[in-house]
């Protein structure tokens, strides 16, 4: 699965628009858990520009579960800190059948400020399920 980010514009009755980030799979079909999160931050007055970027790095976080064939219900520490360490790394964790030259978003590595945002992104949906 290819978890993609999508926006979505709202007009309210207002006149004001309602600016929305949303993670889809493949079919477009919207992943729930994610979603919830990203209403909660939303509701909780998290600035859109805040919420685009977890939304990004919670895709990120799903490719890795993907890749690693894990269930988002199954996460623990121990597989926090592979991530972490993944993710940093940019991914040079995987198998070499997922390592290529056309994956450039996946071998680049990261700076520290990036990587921890995808953490505290990845915390924060665990905190809040």
């Amino acid at each position: 699965m290819v978890a993609k980010v999508l926006e979505s514009v709202q007009c309210l009755p207002d006149g004001k628009e309602l600016v929305r980030w949303h993670l889809v799979d493949d079919n477009y079909q919207v992943i729930k858990p994610v979603e919830r999160f990203l209403r909660f931050k939303q509701l909780g007055g998290s600035a859109v520009g805040t919420i685009k970027r977890y939304a990004e790095k919670l895709k990120d976080f799903w490719k890795y579960l993907d890749i690693k064939m894990l269930n988002w219900q199954d996460f623990n520490q121990e597989k926090m800190a592979e991530f972490g360490y993944w993710y940093l790394t940019g991914g040079l964790l995987l198998e070499e059948k997922f390592a290529s030259p056309n994956s450039e978003d996946i071998l680049s590595p990261r700076n520290e400020s990036t990587a921890n945002l995808a953490l505290t992104a990845v915390v924060q949906f665990y905190d809040f399920h």
